[in-house]
């Protein structure tokens, strides 16, 4: 980050069903303005709370949050020449899938990663 004033994201992740406090969430942000990058992440604490600092001012922010127990979620924020308070990021509750990744021929790929995406609509 370029020196000159930083900014901070500050909000509570919580559970979209019951809107309590989502503890021990991931969040992430990145955002870029030209060649300069800026970054930050932080843990929930146990109100939800997180507090992403050191921010560049004038750049959108890519926030995104990650947890065991919630499925992904994200979201944008417009930084402009001072803080940002009180953002609400909305978790749901996150599942499980197993399962065996296999080729054409019906065997096991060893060590394969599989990615979670969103569903936006349904078929």
């Amino acid at each position: 980050m370029p020196a000159g004033p930083s900014y901070k994201i500050t909000g509570l992740v919580l559970d979209k069903t019951s809107r309590s406090p989502a503890s021990e969430v991931s969040v992430f942000c990145y955002g870029n303005s030209g060649n300069d990058y800026s970054n930050s992440d932080d843990t929930t604490d146990s109100n939800g709370a997180f507090t992403l600092d050191g921010l560049m001012p004038n750049v959108e922010y890519h926030l995104s949050v990650h947890s065991e127990k919630y499925a992904a979620a994200s979201t944008k924020v417009t930084m402009g020449n001072t803080d940002v308070l009180g953002v609400e990021i909305l978790v749901a509750r996150g599942g499980t899938i197993k399962g065996v990744v296999k080729d054409a021929a019906g065997n096991p790929y060893p060590k394969k990663a599989l990615w979670e995406y969103r569903l936006t609509s349904k078929i």
